[in-house]
């Protein structure tokens, strides 16, 4: 009967170590995320390509910049070494408050019709056809806001849009992003600033 006590206790502690390390690996891999993912949108947004673009039928397609307060869409020339995905990319983030998801979604542009309204998730007329090539888990607070200001003032939130239109000729001057794992999201979030085509720290 001791033998059997002895076992199922140290069976009963490695498992209680087990789980301790997971759920520790767990939380480290969600605020390593929070890092990495402003890093990768640095390089990206300094790389921001804008204009005229492919002319369509319609005369309406160009690199346009598009964003709200969960997701943003822009066009980027940055894609990370090694990487399979060159050239010009359409960048899609969404985040899914619900499931507490950040999707990213990666396009290649390569000829007009990829420029089509139903290749691009933030667009209403979208099919579903494009896939996301990452995801990322238990995110709890993933929050946009953008400047179009020469002059960014993180204080002044007068200057700060929930909203940049898919229309608008220009892209912003500056991003802001707002990202946390944390349970308590939105109070603990660390924040970020990107001046677009060109990062500053302020």
């Amino acid at each position: 009967i001791t033998l059997v006590s002895m076992v199922v206790l140290v069976l009963s502690l490695a498992l209680k170590l087990a789980l301790g390390a997971w759920e520790r690996g767990e939380r480290e891999g969600k605020a390593l995320a929070c890092v990495t993912i402003p890093r990768l949108l640095e390089k990206q947004l300094e790389s921001i390509v804008h204009g005229p673009g492919i002319n369509t039928r319609g005369g309406k397609a160009r690199f346009s910049f598009c964003g709200n307060k969960n997701a943003f869409s822009f066009f980027s020339c940055f894609a990370p070494m090694g990487s399979g995905l060159q050239g010009i990319l359409r960048m899609t983030y969404v985040y899914d408050s619900d499931r507490k998801t950040l999707f990213l979604y990666e396009q290649p542009i390569t000829r007009d019709e990829d420029l089509r309204e139903e290749l691009d998730p933030l667009s209403e007329k979208w099919n579903g056809e494009l896939k996301p090539v990452g995801k990322v888990e238990g995110i709890t607070c993933f929050d946009l806001m953008y400047s179009g200001q020469d002059m960014v003032d993180p204080e002044d939130e007068d200057q700060w849009k929930e909203q940049w239109p898919c229309d608008s000729l220009v892209p912003p001057r500056a991003v802001r992003l707002a990202i946390s794992a944390q349970e308590n999201g939105p109070h603990l979030a660390s924040v970020w600033y990107f001046r677009v085509g060109k990062q500053t720290r302020f």
